[in-house]
């Protein structure tokens, strides 16, 4: 993914979006990818503005940064989605700094870019250093290519990587399958065989991972209360400063009656947050 990407950001002239200016152009340079960088406007001829454009080439030399830009108006998604499907882009970052959940119009809009991009999407928060990296896994997925782009991701970034999941059912690679013993995982079986499940299942994501960091794993069983509610108490307690996901497709119908982990996430994780296509 990181081998000489195409990286897009999108800028609103904020502080924080100027974080993550600087966090896209560091990554330009330790990949040297390419970066293109979307301002948005609230005037609907930002781009014949002699003002505006001003602005965009004060805002760059600031922080030192050549990059292609794109102006598009605050309230045109369409046409940000169109720039996106033409770009060709490896990765969109979409700078959102955390607030209150139920304050919070941006989350609305980033939970829209999940659904309808096909691309990783960087929701970037406030962060001007990675320390810890958690990838999160789920067993619906396999595990191969999440793994992989956690440990790119963490060797870039010189963070610790972690890897936590929330686990009820075998991997589904034939690789991991092999080597367990349950085809689904219940609450109801016996304390030694919860034990030797998840220490089997620790031994198959550790022997997966090349990294010489000595990753931090950390697998549970279901507790009976939302997934995303059980996530977020182990990520807060591991400290990490951005997770890594897989997005699920989800059908017209389910999208009615299920509430997406990744919308409770993108509402209630302070740090960042990378989501990938499965």
């Amino acid at each position: 993914m990181f081998n000489h990407p195409s990286v897009m950001v999108v800028d609103d002239f904020s502080d924080d979006s100027k974080n993550a200016l600087i966090f896209a152009n560091d990554l330009k340079l330790k990949t040297s990818g390419d970066l293109t960088v979307v301002f948005f406007s609230y005037q609907k001829e930002a781009s014949h503005d002699d003002q505006f454009m001003h602005m965009i080439e004060s805002r760059l030399f600031e922080i030192n940064i050549a990059a292609n830009t794109q102006v598009l108006n605050k309230d045109d998604e369409f046409s940000l989605l169109k720039l996106i499907n033409q770009s060709r882009i490896d990765l969109l970052i979409l700078s959102q700094p955390f607030i209150h959940p139920f304050l919070s119009s941006q989350s609305v809009f980033a939970t829209k870019l999940v659904n309808k991009i096909s691309i990783p999407l960087l929701i970037f928060r406030n962060r001007h250093q990675f320390d810890r990296v958690d990838v999160l896994l789920d067993p619906r997925f396999s595990m191969n290519k999440i793994l992989s782009l956690g440990e790119e991701i963490s060797n870039l970034l010189s963070a610790k990587l972690g890897v936590v999941t929330i686990w009820d059912q075998l991997p589904r690679d034939d690789y991991a399958g092999a080597r367990m013993g349950y085809p689904f995982i219940s609450t109801d079986l016996r304390d030694d065989q919860k034990v030797i499940f998840l220490k089997k299942l620790k031994s198959i994501i550790r022997h997966r991972i090349t990294n010489l960091l000595d990753p931090d794993i950390h697998v549970e069983l279901p507790l009976g209360k939302k997934r995303s509610n059980q996530l977020l108490d182990i990520i807060h307690h591991d400290q990490a400063d951005l997770i890594i996901l897989q997005k699920h497709q989800r059908t017209f119908l389910e999208s009615l009656f299920f509430i997406s982990p990744i919308k409770q996430l993108i509402k209630k994780f302070e740090g960042s947050i990378l989501v990938c296509p499965s």
